[in-house]
């Protein structure tokens, strides 16, 4: 005799018809929820933050976590044109193509250190430059600094922090002259200090003297800005460095020259 078949109650079949129509209305909710979010992404994209963001801890130090990140995320020029500020480290420990300056350089310039490196087409379009200004009766120049490792460049920048342990905060508002290590131009070989014997200090005067004026006015001849120069300050956060040139080759240096602006501007950084 075959067995009746079970009834569900009314009442048990009434909630569970109720229980989904609920569950989908759920779902149907979030997934509509989901693509009006997705839709305002897509029409009304987030703005970037306005302002830099410096990667230099309170302790004066940049992380290596820090410092990695940035250079992945960092949008990067390369070669002479190669971005190195607060936002953007060095991307290498040791860049290629170095050279001593005594390789370069003869007695058209005074060398302070000639075992000192420097990039080789720098130091060679530094070298055509020197000679041109001598023979406009222009010098002598005194190369004061043009490669440092980034080791040595930390040192220099622990010192300052020692000396003011609020150095470099807030770099915008307050410019400094020394970098933490990977941040510095130096670090890339594309950069000079360059004085005279004439005047061997570093500080706003030599830029009112006949080698600092004759740089200004000429360097981009050769492939070179004034790296940092007067009221950029708020996009460099470097003071005014009437001697800190730095090689970017002559199609780049004549167009930076000619407007007046600071790499970061030429590069839209």
């Amino acid at each position: 005799m075959q067995e009746p078949k079970t009834q569900v109650p009314r009442e048990k079949w009434t909630d569970r018809v109720n229980l989904t129509a609920l569950l989908t209305r759920i779902l149907l909710g979030l997934l509509l929820t989901g693509a009006v979010l997705l839709g305002i992404h897509f029409l009304f994209p987030p703005r970037a933050e306005e302002g830099r963001t410096v990667i230099v801890s309170q302790g004066g130090t940049v992380s290596p976590a820090a410092a990695a990140m940035a250079r992945q995320t960092a949008p990067r020029a390369e070669g002479t044109l190669l971005l190195v500020n607060w936002e953007n480290p060095v991307p290498f420990d040791r860049p290629e193509g170095l050279v001593t300056q005594a390789e370069i350089f003869g007695d058209e310039v005074v060398l302070v250190n000639g075992e000192g490196s420097v990039n080789r087409e720098a130091g060679e379009a530094a070298k055509r430059m020197f000679l041109a200004a001598r023979a406009e009766g222009i010098g002598r120049y005194k190369i004061s600094s043009a490669y440092r490792s980034i080791a040595y460049q930390e040192k220099l920048w622990q010192a300052r922090r020692r000396q003011d342990p609020c150095y470099g905060d807030d770099p915008y508002t307050n410019p400094v002259k020394a970098m933490p290590g990977c941040m510095s131009e130096h670090t890339t070989g594309l950069a000079l200090d360059i004085l005279s014997e004439n005047h061997e200090t570093a500080n706003d005067a030599y830029g009112e003297t006949p080698e600092g004026r004759w740089l200004a006015e000429n360097a981009h001849r050769y492939g070179f800005i004034l790296r940092y120069p007067e009221g950029k300050e708020h996009i460099t956060g470097v003071i005014y460095e009437p001697w800190h040139y730095r090689y970017v080759g002559v199609e780049a240096a004549t167009e930076i020259w000619e407007r007046g602006i600071c790499l970061e501007e030429y590069l839209g950084a």
